[in-house]
């Protein structure tokens, strides 16, 4: 549990640290918003090798902290052009919670059963 609280801050922290020293900075620049995907993977990617010892899992982990990173992006520039109706909305709101609680219910059942 110690080993995703490190990587995600971890992630969180490059994905801060690169939107303000590339992005912000540097609006004009063509490459920054690649950097501004990749920097976050890879700093995720890395901790996560570094504190399991499996490489495979920080490639894996460096790509879902792109896809993810990318995602948030992707979904707040549409918020902002207003191309969602109210009931889109309220739908992506729905399907994450409940998927949140689907999954929070799951993992207690596989991790506290009763065997």
């Amino acid at each position: 549990m110690a080993g995703a609280v490190a990587v995600a801050g971890a992630v969180a922290v490059a994905g801060a640290v690169a939107e303000l020293l590339l992005y912000r900075r540097e609006s004009t620049n063509q490459f920054a918003p690649f950097l501004l995907f990749v920097f976050p993977g890879l700093i995720g990617g890395i901790t996560f090798s570094l504190m399991s010892g499996n490489v495979l899992g920080g490639v894996v982990t460096g790509i879902g902290s792109m896809v993810i990173v990318f995602t948030q992006s992707h979904t707040t520039l549409e918020l902002d052009r207003k191309n969602f109706t109210s009931f889109g909305i309220f739908l992506i709101l729905a399907v994450t919670n409940l998927s949140g609680l689907a999954s929070g219910w799951l993992l207690r059942f596989l991790l506290h059963s009763k065997g």
